[in-house]
């Protein structure tokens, strides 16, 4: 049986002693940290990023650090009985190989879209049963009515710790487990409204200047498209809210009877990583490529449009960083499973990241 690197591991590389290293490693939705004794051990890890069987890295262990059988054999088993090292068919890889292999498609569907081309839209093979979830219970998309429902008022949000941008930049890190405690309601507006501050900007300007005058990066930013899943908040119910940015509003999509609901729906989306089951809330970005297009028609233009979004992914990042919040992004999202949760068609509009945030 070939092993091979787990890929859902975190490295802290200011441990308790000096040399010292801390791992967290995740296995089966659960998050273990362990403190590692130094950099040898991540010598074995990155030779065994590539599926390699016991007796190749026994052989690794002996030759490169000089150890003896005995010594090669206990750092083998170790790496085994900790999940550091796992079974090459282990459904973290499964998981990991299915979003590369299929992903691409619709990637290069949209890439042809940004050069105009005429394309039909891909279907891969099953795809009539993506939106069918473990519990094999289908998942429609919201109505349009669902966006008819009241909204909730956001409080005026809090000023930012006063920090320089190098200081939170350093303390950010990507968090793979959260607490499972509940946000308060002015943390989550002061969240998002100094995340996309840019993008209230942005409107401000197109509505005040004349289209020949207006500033590139105003007309780029319009096109955002904000959804919060409220997993814990006080005073708002677990749910699939949109974000106004204008209006600094939430309103309704899709509502959850638990948390446990909402927790399993973003899991679902996420082709089953259970790094944000106990975040507070879980942030996914929409690109509407219509309007992507008309400030960048050139073949450029799908790239640019990740990156913008991604910009804003990790403005958001850099503000929770800053009121000391975890964070966890990825753009590992199932594609017709999340389009059904949020309620947009994933071609004119695609999901594209997901930061979840939480203590």
């Amino acid at each position: 049986m070939d092993v091979r690197t787990n890929n859902l591991v975190q490295f802290d590389w200011n441990g308790t002693t000096e040399g010292a290293i801390r791992g967290t490693v995740v296995v089966d939705g659960t998050a273990t940290t362990y403190e590692l004794d130094g950099v040898d051990i991540v010598a074995v890890l990155e030779y065994a990023l590539t599926a390699r069987s016991k007796d190749d890295i026994r052989t690794f262990v002996s030759d490169t650090l000089e150890s003896d059988p005995k010594a090669a054999d206990d750092l083998l088993e170790t790496l085994l009985e900790t999940g550091f090292l796992l079974p090459s068919d282990h459904e973290n890889f499964v998981a990991y190989r299915q979003w590369m292999e299929k992903g691409w498609q619709r990637a290069l569907f949209y890439h042809l879209r940004t050069r105009t081309a005429d394309v039909d839209r891909p279907t891969a093979a099953g795809e009539s049963d993506e939106r069918t979830s473990r519990s094999e219970t289908r998942l429609e998309p919201p109505s349009v009515t669902d966006r008819d429902r009241p909204r909730i008022d956001l409080p005026d949000p809090d000023e930012l710790p006063d920090e320089s941008l190098r200081t939170v930049a350093l303390r950010r890190r990507t968090h793979r487990n959260f607490g499972g405690t509940e946000l308060d309601l002015t943390t989550l507006s002061t969240v998002l409204w100094h995340s996309f501050d840019p993008v209230r900007e942005g409107f401000d300007h197109l509505e005040e200047t004349p289209l020949s005058e207006t500033e590139p990066g105003a007309i780029r930013r319009a096109g955002l498209c904000v959804y919060p899943v409220v997993q814990r908040c006080r005073d708002v119910p677990p749910g699939v809210y949109g974000y106004d940015i204008r209006e600094h509003t939430l309103y309704l999509i899709r509502e959850f009877d638990t948390v446990e609901a909402a927790d399993e729906a973003v899991t679902d989306a996420a082709h089953r990583q259970r790094h944000h089951a106990d975040a507070a809330v879980s942030v996914f970005f929409g690109s509407v490529f219509a309007h992507d297009q008309r400030w960048c028609p050139k073949p450029r233009g799908l790239r640019n449009s990740y990156v913008h979004v991604s910009e804003h992914a990790h403005r958001l990042i850099l503000v929770a960083t800053a009121l000391r919040l975890r964070n966890f992004v990825t753009p590992a999202l199932k594609d017709t499973r999340i389009d059904a949760l949020l309620g947009v068609d994933g071609d004119e509009e695609a999901i594209t990241y997901l930061v979840a945030i939480g203590e």
